[in-house]
């Protein structure tokens, strides 16, 4: 019996199933502040039957779609970066929420299109909108943490620049790391961020102009 995965990722999942048939599974991306549905049919897998004559074929076994789809959804969170399953409160009232920090995923059975999805579980679809939201803003926390203590653009993931898109923030440390690359200090030859003024590793002034002009309108000397 086929199974429908709703996902509100604004990327697509490649999950691969080692012995399953078939083996790889796309969840495909949602939209901007939208989500998209992707139907499992049933696989299967074989296993050797034990004491059975040589040349024997192998027993096939069916795994459901719902099966499928439920283990999908699983393995992937389980293997994401920054997944909370502690208690969040409400920010201003303090209330304990339903919500989580992970990805916002979930299955129903049967093949659906996006429109039943609406009518018939909107209270799981946006549930599943803020536990991306959620799960988003605990990415970039901890990209802030992780910059604040190395300044080093590898510490980054594509996830959590990804993740700071999204959430429409701004930080420092995200930018594409090969336009940082292409940005050298003069003096040092480290890396430095294509909007510094001032070479985090040696404090060399990389940009003068942009610097004196800065100190002039605060008022400050830069002689």
């Amino acid at each position: 019996m086929k199974a429908t995965v709703v996902s509100t990722l604004p990327f697509a999942l490649n999950e691969f199933k080692p012995g399953l048939i078939p083996a790889v599974y796309e969840i495909k991306a949602a939209g901007h502040k939208d989500f998209s549905v992707t139907h499992i049919a049933d696989g299967y897998h074989n296993v050797l039957i034990p004491m059975s004559e040589e040349g024997a074929p192998p027993l096939r076994v069916t795994d459901t779609g719902e099966v499928i789809a439920k283990s999908l959804i699983t393995d992937f969170i389980g293997s994401c970066l920054g997944i909370s399953y502690e208690p969040i409160h409400d920010k201003e009232t303090g209330e304990l929420l339903e919500n989580l920090a992970i990805p916002g995923l979930f299955w129903v059975e049967g093949a659906h299109n996006k429109h039943a999805i609406r009518a018939n579980h909107a209270d799981e679809l946006e549930l599943a909108f803020q536990n991306t939201t959620y799960w988003f803003e605990r990415l970039v926390v901890m990209g802030d943490n992780d910059w604040q203590r190395t300044h080093q653009h590898k510490v980054i993931t594509h996830l959590q620049r990804m993740a700071c898109k999204f959430l429409n923030l701004t930080r420092e440390w995200n930018f594409e790391v090969m336009a940082h690359l292409e940005n050298l200090c003069w003096a040092c030859k480290s890396a430095v961020h294509p909007d510094a003024l001032i070479c985090m590793n040696c404090k060399t002034v990389v940009k003068p102009e942009e610097y004196k002009a800065g100190l002039t309108e605060r008022g400050l000397s830069h002689a």
